[in-house]
């Protein structure tokens, strides 16, 4: 993506402006889609028209004749504007500003609080693919011009209030923000994405798609209906489905009729020729992913990866330097990122509630005999016992303890069930560059329970049960500078309610469509991994492993 030139204007009083000049520029830079400066000096308005958009975040004080005609002159001509919060609560007497920007404050709630968003226009290209959210702000309450396109609502006493829009003015394009009173709405990774978002569109850098993605599966299996959830998820995202590849007969005749017209192919060869398809999902077992997505890879093929990624590390790297070459996106499906409870658990550490986290233990186990005919008891296909939640756990592991890693330990056990090849029990302990622990444990000879997460921080820690049922929740214990203990029960971050939304699938759409950064890489999914090979070597070899 060509980078866009703006400059961020910041200063007034009642915000942290200084926040604002730290956070926003660095924003706009990590994105990789601006060349910004900033400054808080009106007399930058002057000499504007090096640039292609200006972000501004200021709040009282005048505009000199001179500064303000500049600015108007600036957008006018075709150039962007994109006001956050306290944007139209300056400049009052400027009418030409007021004209421009398309709004004027009135009021605001007492304090910030948790408030919903309402995605009001569902086709607006600044909210394609995000989900309603919720945020901590100070709600304002704005007069808005007629005409304005608005995409964000909240509402306040019974009322509908007006929260994002975008209009035009002259030749220009301009974009304002209600949200944005502090760090807590800033650092909100919806108003992150919708900021970068709309400087993109004000500085006219928005990528307008032609067609829908058009999207395929290398299988069609029964197991879960793996192959209608990934279709569907698919379409949900906008995305289109239009052929199907799966060796089984029967397999392609239900495609055909869950999806009527869609093309069936028994041959990957012959789906990987198709010029109508963009990219595939492989859901195949685990040993042929490494094959499977080379060929889709070399291909020139978009491609999603049921997880685990593979069951080594030549065969992620060989596929990561495919796509690489091909220019094609790669991704895996680890599509508990978004699980609830996980959210929640992300949220709480994030938040620094809990201190500097030091030692993260996590336990799935119960005592059952294995069925015996899944092919899942089968190392040879699976990868063994730890290369299915294992993936899961390690993946979310991973989120929260971004330390380099120093070595892996590995225990694995194959004591009682001996009629399958996979183990009975295991236990991976991850030592990182620091100090830091982490252990993932599974099992099917777990006689007693332990929690599914436990979470110790150097100010309080956090423990879960595994969240089945209606009354799951996450216990957070905070110990403060004066000892005393304050315990919460927070239930799950609910997912998005709006039926339509698939996060993995709306982030592999935005992605191509738009150049956001992928949630998901493939190389995030490699480091799961090594982690893996690392312990099943470790548990061999009796001693710990370095990561490759």
């Amino acid at each position: 993506m060509p980078s866009s030139k703006i400059l961020v204007l910041t200063g007034g009083g009642y915000h942290d402006f200084d926040y604002a000049a730290r956070f926003l520029p660095a924003l706009f830079r990590d994105s990789g889609l601006f060349a910004v400066e900033q400054t808080a000096d009106r007399n930058a308005l002057k000499s504007l028209d090096a640039l292609d958009a200006l972000v501004v975040y200021t709040q009282g004080d005048g505009l000199t004749e001179e500064q303000e005609r500049s600015l108007v002159k600036f957008v006018a001509a075709g150039k962007g504007f994109f006001g956050i919060h306290c944007a139209n609560d300056s400049f009052h007497e400027n009418t030409g500003y007021r004209a421009m920007i398309g709004s004027r404050f009135l009021a605001h709630a007492p304090n910030p609080h948790l408030y919903p968003v309402t995605i009001s226009a569902r086709e607006h290209p600044l909210v394609m693919g995000l989900p309603p959210f919720e945020v901590i702000d100070e709600f304002y309450r704005c007069e808005v011009d007629a005409g304005a396109d608005i995409f964000l609502t909240g509402v306040w006493q019974g009322q509908t209030i007006p929260l994002a829009y975008t209009k035009t003015h002259e030749k220009g394009r301009v974009c304002y923000l209600a949200i944005g009173h502090d760090h807590r709405a800033f650092e909100n990774p919806m108003i992150s994405r919708l900021i970068v978002r709309a400087t993109r569109w004000a500085a006219g850098n928005w990528p307008a798609p032609t067609r829908r993605l058009r999207w395929a599966t290398i299988g069609y299996g029964g197991t879960f209906n793996m192959g209608q959830h990934h279709l569907k998820s698919a379409g949900m995202a906008g995305i289109q489905p239009v052929a199907v590849c799966e060796l089984d007969a029967a397999r392609l005749e239900a495609a055909r009729k869950d999806y009527p017209g869609i093309r069936t192919y028994q041959k990957m060869d012959d789906l990987l020729r198709d010029p109508d398809v963009d990219g595939v999902t492989a859901i195949v077992p685990h040993n042929v992913h490494g094959s499977v997505g080379l060929q889709v890879t070399r291909a020139g093929k978009h491609l999603v990866m049921e997880k685990p990624f593979v069951l080594n590390l030549a065969e992620a790297d060989a596929m990561i330097a495919a796509a690489r070459q091909s220019g094609s996106m790669l991704t895996v499906y680890h599509n508990r990122r978004w699980d609830p409870d996980f959210l929640r658990i992300e949220a709480i550490v994030r938040s620094g509630q809990i201190g500097d986290v030091f030692q993260i233990e996590c336990c799935m186990g119960s005592f059952n005999r294995p069925r015996g005919t899944w092919w899942r008891d089968d190392k040879t296909i699976s990868g063994g016992l730890m290369f299915d939640w294992g993936a899961h756990f390690f993946f979310w592991i991973n989120r929260l303890m971004p330390h380099p890693v120093v070595s892996v330990d590995g225990f694995l056990h194959k004591r009682r069930w001996h009629h399958v090849t996979t183990e009975d029990h295991g236990l991976f302990l991850v030592r990182y560059q620091g100090g830091q622990s982490a252990s993932f444990e599974l099992s099917s000879l777990s006689a007693v329970e332990k929690p599914w997460w436990r979470i110790l921080g150097t100010r309080g820690g956090i423990e879960s049960a595994p969240p089945w049922g209606e009354k799951h929740c996450v216990k957070v214990a905070m110990v403060g500078d004066d000892l005393l203990r304050r315990e919460e029960s927070l239930p799950a971050l609910p997912p998005s309610t709006d039926a339509s939304f698939n996060p993995f699938y709306s982030n592999v759409a935005n992605h191509l469509l738009f150049g956001e950064p992928l949630e998901i890489t493939a190389e995030a999914a490699r480091k799961v991994i090594a982690i893996l090979v690392a312990g099943e070597k470790a548990s061999r070899e009796g001693k710990p492993q370095p990561l490759l």
